[in-house]
């Protein structure tokens, strides 16, 4: 059984990453996408 709170943290993830990719193209916000990438990581 999937733990519903790291579940609940996959999705949000998703969500914020796809809000990234439709609102800004710039290389500045893939700078920091990869950032947070390699923070969680």
């Amino acid at each position: 059984m999937i733990n519903k709170l790291l579940l609940a943290y996959l999705i949000g993830l998703v969500v914020t990453s796809t809000f990234i990719f439709i609102f800004s193209e710039e290389k500045v916000t893939y700078r920091l996408f990869a950032a947070i990438i390699t923070g969680l990581t």
